[in-house]
């Protein structure tokens, strides 16, 4: 049999939707019969069990005074091994054909944020456990949210994106090539559960819309995150947040910086996007209106054209000719993931996080070469506007 035959025959379409993995606690009696007869009815099922990492680190997560006392670590190792199945927690990963040996949720959470004390203190952390974050686009929006549950914000995650993964996301977006094709919502989703599968998630597989207001009434975020592209459901995401008096984080990567746009919607009466906006553009998005003209030069306001280098200038106006879409750099979704995580931890917390507009720029940190000559940066800058105006 050929390659080409041998490759065909074992052809798979992976799932491309996502199931909440099973949760089955080892010592409840009705969790162990539940788990029995899953692995009787899949052989197929494989079983990953890293007891012995998990207990050696809660041994020190709880008893930090004792790290060096070998016969108590392995007193306690021995007691975790003793207990068989029945010791943490079992999750069934449905797309992984796995179960997953976990401690117990609580114990769970302790270890993810036990290197987090005290930068971030006991207190807070359940203040941060607690919180619930909307995430609106998936793209830089994937990354905000791998530093949240990193960071340990969230018991709940809304996220919303319509798009599936492709080639040219990768460089920006933590995924596989075996997850190309796949909604982005479940790439993010699987990510999120294989980390920690206690926190819960509300999925909207069709991005913002109208209806969304539903579901975040019911939800109640805590804070909302607008990554998306198009600038009608930028305009509705802060009509929704004002009226609410939910605060707002929105990210943009241009070339290295990363600008962050901070409304805090639950603090008084802010101009949705810093007034960058007039209040007639403003209601004209909201209803949907304005000519593809017009809202290229909304989306330029927005995100500001004196912070666009002039590579990036002169790249936007290839769209179409020798590009194909908008160029963004992996490193600078990162740290906008980054450094939105801490705009949200602090929001939270209720610090001192005020609306505004934030410019990490690592060129200025790092006194690196501009990219042009002044002549050339007023001509391309110049042109870029006749391009938007068009």
């Amino acid at each position: 049999m050929e390659l080409d035959d041998l490759m065909n025959a074992r052809h798979v379409h992976l799932s491309d939707s996502w199931e909440a993995p099973t949760v089955f606690a080892g010592a409840v009696r009705d969790d162990q019969i539940a788990l029995t007869k899953l692995l009787q009815d899949r052989p197929d099922i494989a079983v990953v069990d890293p007891v012995r990492h998990i207990a050696d680190d809660l041994f020190e997560f709880r008893n930090p005074d004792k790290i060096d006392n070998t016969a108590a670590r392995r007193k306690f190792l021995d007691a975790a091994i003793h207990d068989g199945s029945e010791w943490g927690t079992w999750v069934y990963f449905p797309w992984k054909r796995a179960i997953v040996r976990f401690p117990n949720p609580d114990d769970h959470w302790g270890l993810r944020t036990f290197r987090n004390r005290n930068l971030i203190t006991a207190s807070e952390s359940e203040v941060l456990r607690a919180a619930t974050v909307a995430v609106f686009g998936l793209s830089v929006g994937s990354n905000i949210v791998d530093q949240c549950v990193q960071t340990g914000i969230g018991e709940k995650i809304v996220m919303g994106d319509t798009d599936t993964v492709s080639p040219t996301n990768l460089n920006r977006i933590r995924a596989a090539m075996s997850d190309v094709g796949l909604p982005k919502v479940v790439v993010q989703a699987r990510k999120v559960s294989e980390s920690n599968p206690f926190v819960e998630q509300v999925h909207l597989e069709r991005g913002y819309t109208p209806s969304s207001d539903t579901v975040l009434d019911e939800h109640r975020p805590d804070v909302i995150v607008d990554e998306v592209d198009d600038v009608v459901s930028k305009a509705r995401i802060r009509r929704y947040a004002q009226s609410r008096g939910i605060p707002v984080v929105m990210v943009a990567d241009l070339a290295d910086k990363a600008v962050i746009d901070v409304e805090r919607h639950d603090q008084g009466n802010v101009t949705p996007f810093l007034g960058r906006l007039s209040q007639q553009e403003f209601e004209m998005l909201c209803e949907g209106g304005g000519t593809e003209k017009e809202r290229r030069q909304a989306l330029v306001k927005i995100v500001g054209a004196r912070h666009i280098s002039p590579k990036m200038l002169a790249s936007v106006m290839q769209i179409g000719t020798s590009l194909a879409g908008f160029p963004q750099l992996g490193s600078a979704a990162t740290a906008g993931g980054a450094l939105a995580s801490v705009v949200i931890r602090e929001i939270i917390l209720d610090r001192k996080m005020r609306s505004g507009h934030y410019v990490f720029s690592p060129k200025r940190i790092l006194d690196l070469q501009r990219d042009m000559s002044i002549p050339a940066t007023a001509a391309t800058m110049w042109n870029f506007r006749t391009y938007v105006r068009r």
